[in-house]
């Protein structure tokens, strides 16, 4: 929503980076109680999970649960700086009117981001509304097995669904 008494001409811009799950525990922490359409729950994250487990001695209580399994996780490539992407570089919101903004996030790795959109108008003023995106390892859909005998060769091919 336009807070200006004025309509604005906002150009667009945005600071973005992968935030360390720290971050994220801290930001969560300093949200406001009554955060208007927030759709993060206050619910303990494993990290805090984890510091109520520590006794005062710094030992765990109780037992060690089993962990799961896990496909390996590939760090992201540092060269790949931007995740959240706008079509447009400007908008137009008249004065105490909204208006809807498509922003795209496309990650290339696991983790927690975080953009800061700012909207400037030279004459208005700015504002800033900031973003979050979690990037989380897809769901498998399918399992594929090959076997072939020792010292030959064996080609399948596979058909995907796109």
């Amino acid at each position: 929503t336009n807070p200006f008494s004025t309509d604005c001409r906002f150009s667009l811009s945005m600071n973005q980076r992968m935030l360390d799950p720290r971050q994220v525990e801290e930001e969560v922490k300093n949200l406001p109680s009554e955060y208007p359409n927030s759709k993060s729950s206050r619910a303990a994250t494993p990290a805090a999970d984890k510091a109520n487990d520590v006794a005062g001695n710094g030992k765990k209580k109780g037992k060690k649960p089993k962990e799961k399994k896990r496909a390996p996780t590939y760090l992201p490539d540092e060269q790949i700086i931007e995740f959240f992407h706008l079509k447009d570089r400007e908008i137009v919101i008249k004065a105490g009117q909204s208006a809807e903004l498509e922003v795209a996030f496309v990650a290339f790795g696991v983790g927690i981001y975080m953009c800061e959109l700012v909207l400037l108008d030279e004459t208005a003023g700015e504002m800033m509304v900031t973003i979050h995106g979690v990037a989380t390892l897809p769901t498998v859909t399918d399992t594929l097995s090959m076997a072939c005998e020792k010292d030959t060769a064996s080609l399948k091919q596979v058909v995907l669904p796109y």
